[in-house]
């Protein structure tokens, strides 16, 4: 079950900004699959956990970027740094915008790449684990957040809710907001 980020318009705002976007964030938040959900039909995909496509993209870094079309999602870029500046040149032979989104958790590393090959061109993301926005299915209200507005937006009384509400919070709190919690095994665990 995917749960719609709140990110997503960021992204497509980052996307008509700049020739390449870079989405970091901690293991296991959600990047690739939000990006899969939000742009699968839009973009091609290759990951580079995958020791085929590392191997490609190692030995020639030619036949790897003509091998993939664009515009493309490269997942896991920090296993193949050497991949900046090849990608650099790309997009320096157009204007087109949103030619590469580039992941990876390795932020260190990714940020010392991206500032020695990609300044100026790149436009990075940094996403979080779900919010409680998100994990109410809330993630496309453009208000800010507040537990009894959402409530109050079913059209039912704050007040009869509040108390399911806050049992709730703390179910999630204890629990935590990263994507693989929201699997059902985890979910029917008591905590």
């Amino acid at each position: 079950m995917y749960l719609p980020r709140e990110a997503e318009p960021t992204v497509d705002a980052l996307l008509a900004q700049g020739k390449v976007v870079l989405v970091t964030g901690a293991r296991q938040v959600g990047k690739t699959t939000m990006l899969r959900e939000h742009l699968g039909d839009r973009f091609d995909y290759v990951t580079l956990d995958d020791p085929v496509v590392l191997a490609q993209a190692e030995d020639d870094i030619d036949l790897f970027l003509a091998a993939h079309p664009r515009p493309l999602i490269i997942d896991e870029i920090q296993r193949a740094s050497e991949l900046f500046l090849p990608i650099k040149l790309v997009v320096d032979r157009t204007s087109e915008k949103g030619q590469f989104i580039l992941t990876g958790s390795q932020t260190y590393h990714l940020m010392k790449g991206v500032s020695e090959s990609l300044a100026g061109r790149v436009r990075i993301l940094e996403l979080p684990s779900l919010s409680l926005r998100e994990l109410l299915g809330h993630a496309k209200n453009p208000h800010p957040y507040v537990p009894r507005a959402l409530i109050s937006e079913t059209g039912q009384s704050p007040e009869a809710h509040a108390p399911h509400l806050q049992e709730d919070l703390w179910r999630i709190i204890h629990r935590g907001s990263m994507p693989e919690l929201l699997d059902p095994v985890c979910l029917s665990t008591k905590m």
